[in-house]
Order: C-alpha cells, then structure tokens, then sequence
C-alpha cells in the first residue's frame, strides 16, 4: 500500500463507519507503515490513524487501537521532532480539507 492511499482510506473513516471495517483499516495501515523504509511515509500512516481512531468515542475497541498505534509509534524508529512534524503537516492538511 502506498502511504498516500492509505491515507485517504484513513481519512474516510467516521463515526458511521463500521466497526470491523475500523479495526482491519487500522491494523493494515499499521502493518504497512511498519514494512515501509521511510519515515515520512511511516509518520503518515501512523499519525492518520491516529487522527482517524481519536474522535471514534463510541467503537468499542477505540482504546486497544490507540495502544497499537501508540505501540507502532514508539516502534516505528520516528523521533520526536519527526513525528511532531508529521503530525503538524497533517493536521493542518485536515484542517483545510474541513474548511474547502
């Protein structure tokens, strides 16, 4: 998987996603991140699948998925200042796709 495809896939999810669908987008964008040799793509995947588990109150597996997502941070070799990065570049992306 390509990180920017996944990436969209992420972004697709929302609270009326269900809930299995969740779960399998997530553990495959973890999956792919960690088989990929860049940072940024790694950053990418990780921090959209954060993004995308974050606002999920009512998945009964929300808090076992950002465990995993924490875990494949802390595994995935990003330092501080290039997970902030990513994170950063992302949020802003999320934020003018909300305001186009």
């Amino acid at each position: 998987m390509h990180s920017i495809e996944g990436v969209h896939a992420l972004l697709g999810i929302n609270p009326g996603t269900p809930n299995d669908e969740v779960s399998l987008a997530i553990g495959r964008a973890i999956q792919a991140a960690q088989n990929h040799p860049g940072w940024t793509d790694r950053g990418r995947l990780l921090v959209a699948a954060r993004h995308a588990v974050q606002p999920l109150q009512n998945h009964p597996d929300r808090e076992q998925l950002l465990l995993q997502i924490d875990s494949a941070i802390q595994n995935s070799g990003l330092s501080a200042e290039q997970w902030r990065r990513t994170n950063a570049v992302f949020a802003q992306m999320v934020n003018a796709r909300a305001n186009a």
